[in-house]
C-alpha cells in the first residue's frame, strides 16, 4: 500500500510537529506564546510559561515515539499475518481523500500566514490581548524578534537532501555492492515473529515512566534438561492502567454508590413525582421572593 503509507507518513510527520508541515507551525506559535509569558508582570505567568514549554516539548517527543511505532509496525517489515500479506492498495477515491488532507498539511505548513492572519482577530478578542502576526513568509508574534520561514525551511531540507544524495552517489557509487542474507543467529530462517513489535518500540518509554506505568512481566521457561536444553520460553508483559485504576475507577465507583442511594427517589410513582414538583415549586417561591 505505497500511497496509503506515504500519506500516513505525511500525517505522522505533521502531528509530530516536524517541518515543513502544519504541526510545526502550530507548535512554533504555541512556543512563542509561552515565551511571551516571561515578559508578563505576573509571577504566575513566569512560572507557568517554562513549565508549559517543557510539557509541550515532552508532548512532541512522545508523539514522535508514538508515530514511529505506528508507522513502523503498520507499513514496514514483513507481513505478520495472512491478511497483511494479502493487503492491497485502497480505492482511488480513498487515495484522493488522503492526498487532499496530506496536501493541506503541506500547504498550511508552507503558507500559514493567511490562515493565521484570518484567525488572529478572534484569538485576540477571546484572549483580551493585542498583537500582530505578519502574513508574509515569516511568522512573528507580537513584538518578538523570533520568526520562521516555512518555505525557506523546505528549501533548506531539499538542498540538504540533494547534497546528501549526491555525496552518497559520488563516494559510495564507486564501490561494488554485494547483497547477502541477514545474519539470523544460526536459526534456519528469519520469520515475521522475530521482528520488532509495538511492545519493543514502546519499551524505552515504559522504562522512563515506569513509576506511572508500573510494568509487570512474567517469564516461563520449560526445560528438557535444565539448564542447557530449553523446550520453550514464554514471555508476557503488561502495564498497569494507572489513570483507569487510580482515577477513573474510584470516580466511577463513587458515582455508582451515589446513584444507588438516590435510586429510591425514582420509584415510578406518579403521585411521588407530583409531590417533588410541589416541593420544588414551594422552595422556589420561598427563596425566589
Amino acid at each position: 500500500m505505497p500511497w496509503t503509507g506515504l500519506f500516513f507518513l505525511i500525517g505522522s510527520v505533521s502531528i509530530c510537529a516536524l517541518p515543513p508541515f502544519n504541526g510545526f507551525v502550530s507548535e512554533w506559535l504555541t512556543f512563542q506564546s509561552l515565551l511571551l509569558g516571561f515578559s508578563s508582570p505576573s509571577i504566575t505567568s513566569k512560572i507557568v510559561s517554562p513549565l508549559g514549554g517543557a510539557a509541550l516539548a515532552l508532548t512532541g517527543a512522545l508523539a514522535a515515539a508514538c508515530f514511529v511505532k505506528a508507522f513502523g509496525i503498520s507499513f514496514l517489515g514483513t507481513a505478520r499475518s495472512h491478511h497483511a500479506e494479502k493487503a492491497r492498495e485502497a480505492s482511488p477515491s480513498m487515495i484522493a481523500g488522503m492526498a487532499v488532507l496530506a496536501l493541506l498539511c503541506l500547504l498550511l505548513g508552507l503558507f500559514p500566514g493567511p490562515v493565521v492572519t484570518l484567525l488572529s482577530p478572534a484569538a485576540y478578542i477571546l484572549a483580551g490581548a493585542d498583537g500582530t502576526i505578519s502574513s508574509g513568509a515569516f511568522l512573528y508574534i507580537g513584538e518578538t524578534a523570533a520568526g520562521i520561514s516555512p518555505a525557506l525551511i523546505l528549501i533548506a531540507i531539499v538542498i540538504m537532501s540533494v547534497a546528501t544524495l549526491a555525496f552518497i552517489l559520488t563516494v559510495g557509487g564507486r564501490r561494488k555492492l554485494t547483497y547477502g542474507a541477514s545474519w539470523d543467529c544460526g536459526v534456519p530462517a528469519l520469520t515475521p515473529r522475530m521482528q520488532y513489535t509495538a511492545t519493543a518500540f514502546t519499551k524505552p518509554v515504559r522504562m522512563i515512566f515506569k513509576k506511572i506505568y508500573l510494568p509487570r512481566r512474567e517469564l516461563k521457561v520449560s526445560y528438557i534438561l535444565k539448564p542447557f536444553f530449553v523446550r520453550s520460553i514464554k514471555y508476557s508483559g503488561e502495564i498497569t492502567p494507572f489513570f483507569e485504576r487510580f482515577f477513573y475507577e474510584p470516580a466511577t465507583a463513587l458515582i455508582y454508590k451515589i446513584a444507588e442511594r438516590v435510586r429510591p427517589l425514582q420509584s415510578g410513582s406518579l403521585h411521588l413525582y407530583l409531590g417533588y414538583m410541589l416541593i420544588t415549586l414551594i422552595l422556589l417561591l420561598i427563596f425566589g421572593s
